[in-house]
Formats: C-alpha cells, structure tokens, sequence
C-alpha cells in the first residue's frame, strides 16, 4: 500500500505541475501529450484500478472490514456522544481486526480521494461539454462514497464502539498514536471540501464534522501537529508539507499498534 501511496503521489503531483506551469494543457497537441512524455491521465487511471484491485483482495481477505449501524446510545462517555452529536457524524461505523489493518485500507480510502480529487480538478480546468460535465458529477459521487468510507473508519480510529459499551471513558484513554493516525485523513478531507463544486453537493455537513473531529484533536487530545496546521497550514500545498511529514509517522505508528 506504501508504494501504491508514492506512486499515487507522483503522478498528482505531475497532473498539478502541468496545470499550474502554464507549459501545456492536456488539450494541447489536439488531445494528445507528447510521445516522450508520459500521459499522466492514463498512470492515474492505472493507479485507480491497482488501489480497487487491492480492495478486492483484502475484501477477500482477513483484512476486510465489518460495517455496523452506529447507536445513538445513553451509555455512551460524554466525550464520544458529544462527537457522535455533531452534524455530520457518520451513521455507520467500520469495525476492523487491529490497527495495521485499519490503518492500510484508511491509506487506500484516502490515496484514492486525494488521486480523484486530482483529477476532478482537471476536468473542471476543461472547456464544459456534456462529456465533461458528466465526468465531473461521476467524479464527484465516486468522491463522496470514499469520503463516506474514511469518516466510517474515524470512530474505530478513537476506539469508538457501535453501541457505546466499548468507549473509552475520557479521551485521555485514547492512545495520542490513534489520533495522530487520523491527523492525514481528516486535513486531506477538509482540503477537499475547498473545492466549491464538492461543498455545494454535501447536504449532510460532513464537513462540519470533520473540522469538529479536528478540534477534538487539537482540545481535546492536544495533538500538536493538528494545532501548527489549523494556526498557519491554510493552503492546499501547506497541507502537503504536513502531510509529507505525518505519512511516514503513520507507517510507523501503524506497526507499533499493530
């Protein structure tokens, strides 16, 4: 999944330098890229069906996930019902068998949103035709079920149960390694819902609850790097820096949970 992650890195970044430099657009030599230039568009494809092929095989898998209804419950601590309590707080939760499992399928939840945010932002750079325009609202369902995929996956992450008879009793059991697993997950997120064309189309407020699960970590659980981002890492190659620092902490971090 690392090397997925990299590969996936690259390739973004090559579709950005190309639409930031003002060399070239992909529209540019009648549709075509040069020949000794690779496509970059077709390496995203590529990447995108490698990322799902990597889904199927842990579907088929020890690693796969459970999906459980997540119960609006009185037992529940202060703190997780009042997480639970604000707009746009999943209603389902993935359940997972140990946080290396957990950890790689949040990777691939999240590559995939960031490579097809990527792209997204390609196709809004185009000329509007019928054919982009489709594209785009493809692109951006396809965005949503994986945005739903990683808020599904933060509960487990703070050691949130289904039914609230597992939650820790104050956040301060929660280990600060499982909150620092999700500071990539939810700065991506929220980087994505900047895109106008995403946050006119979330009618459930996940947003919302993804700047209040960040606020909960920077309060609550005092995690620093989530407070150093939200204090100065506004823009979107800001939040790359981070994200440059935090991944390979999370590959860490993964295997000593593990």
């Amino acid at each position: 999944m690392v090397s997925l992650m990299h590969r996936t890195a690259v390739v973004r970044s090559k579709i950005l330098d190309l639409q930031s430099s003002g060399r070239r657009t992909f529209n540019d030599n009648n549709g075509t890229i040069p020949e000794f230039e690779p496509d970059p568009l077709t390496e995203a494809f590529t990447l995108d069906v490698e990322l799902q092929q990597w889904q199927s095989r842990a579907t088929t898998s020890d690693s796969q996930y459970q999906a459980l209804l997540l119960v609006r419950s009185r037992a529940r601590p202060a703190w997780s019902s009042q997480l639970l309590n604000f707009p746009g707080a999943p209603s389902i939760i993935y359940s997972y068998t140990n946080d290396f499992i957990a950890t790689n399928w949040m990777r691939n939840f999240v590559t995939r949103m960031l490579l097809h945010l990527t792209l997204l932002r390609s196709s809004l750079n185009q000329p509007r035709t019928p054919q982009i325009e489709l594209d785009i609202d493809n692109r951006i369902t396809l965005l949503f079920c994986l945005v739903d995929d990683i808020l599904s996956s933060v509960p487990w992450m703070l050691r949130i149960s289904a039914t609230g008879t597992e939650d820790p009793i104050s956040e301060s059991d929660i280990e600060s390694v499982h909150g620092t697993m999700l500071v990539w997950p939810l700065i991506s997120l929220n980087n994505a819902f900047r895109v106008p064309e995403i946050r006119e189309r979330d009618q459930s407020n996940r947003a919302d609850w993804v700047r209040s699960v960040l606020t909960f970590l920077t309060h609550d659980m005092s995690i620093s790097k989530v407070h150093a981002w939200m204090l100065g890492q506004q823009s979107s190659s800001g939040s790359n820096a981070v994200v440059a620092k935090v991944v390979p902490m999370l590959r860490d971090a993964s295997y000593r949970a593990s």
